[in-house]
């Protein structure tokens, strides 16, 4: 549980797209968790490592990779970080689970993590939204794939996702493309990695915690999201984030500004070289506070 130190703030802003999550961090700690995304997750600070726990292993590192449904957890103390993770039905998704099919940690290299968080902290700053395979493409050299969604899957998925709430059964589900009940679930666990279920529970909880700025109630935002009660939520978000909701709301009420006095932090440096190339206001910085991985 994370712990509610005054001289200490924590920090967490995400920025959500359609396939993928862009999320800043300060001083965030998370419990062991696990989610269907592939993470790669950045430190801001030179001189500053993230920690990462995978089963028996730990890693001090500047930058990582990690692949979806990997048991973690991430330590942040005292420093800025950075987190893109990319959902299964992203059109690159694929290109990274290759990278990672062998290993469940890919611990990055220096210039490749100076590359990437370049990218991705002028994207934001710019706002404009991360391309997934031009983060891949600084990662590794492009090979040919010839990976392919199923159609009737993307389908399948944009119905769900259409839904206001995420309460459906696969069978409904199926129908609607026109396949048995059976080989629906086969296929779906085939192209995402993750089984109905789990993903239709992945989506209740994405929308619930985009709510968690609009109310104090969490048992309000548990039943507007088809969670069965707050205590449902609550594992729920623990699971998957490795934070409870609780302890999330608490941080987001502090209404933080991402901030950072480290003359040395990559957000900075790529700050100041935008403002340098430009005297054009930037797009408003304005997101919305959500999750942590």
């Amino acid at each position: 549980m994370l712990s509610n130190v005054p001289t200490t703030p924590k920090f967490i802003q995400q920025y959500k797209h359609a396939t993928s999550e862009l999320n800043f961090l300060y001083n965030i700690s998370t419990e062991w968790h696990q989610h269907p995304c592939i993470q790669l997750s950045l430190s801001l600070h030179r001189h500053e490592l993230l920690t990462l726990s995978v089963q028996n292993e730990t890693h001090s590192t500047h930058g990582f990779l990690i692949p979806s449904n990997v048991i973690h957890k991430l330590d942040s103390s005292n420093t800025c970080s950075m987190t893109l993770l990319i959902e299964p039905i992203d059109e690159h998704y694929h290109l990274f689970s290759h990278l990672t099919e062998e290993l469940s940690v890919i611990l990055l290299e220096h210039a490749d993590i100076v590359a990437i968080t370049d990218y991705l902290v002028k994207s934001f700053l710019c706002g404009e939204k991360p391309d997934t395979f031009t983060v891949y493409l600084l990662l590794r050299p492009y090979l040919p794939c010839h990976c392919q969604f199923d159609k009737r899957i993307l389908k399948a998925v944009s119905f769900i996702e259409s839904l206001s709430v995420k309460r459906i059964s696969s069978r409904q589900v199926a129908d609607k493309i026109y396949l048995s009940e059976s080989r629906f679930l086969h296929l779906f666990r085939d192209q995402l990695g993750i089984n109905f279920r789990a993903y239709l529970l992945w989506l209740r909880l994405s929308d619930a915690i985009g709510e968690i700025h609009m109310t104090d109630s969490l048992t309000l935002i548990a039943n507007n999201c088809g969670f069965s009660d707050t205590a449902h939520f609550s594992r729920t978000c623990k699971m998957a984030y490795g934070i409870r909701p609780s302890d999330l709301k608490h941080i987001i009420q502090q209404n933080l500004q991402f901030n950072c006095k480290t003359s040395q932090c990559l957000y900075n440096i790529n700050k100041q070289s935008i403002h340098s190339i430009t005297e054009e206001q930037l797009p408003h910085e304005k997101g919305v506070n959500l999750q942590v991985m």
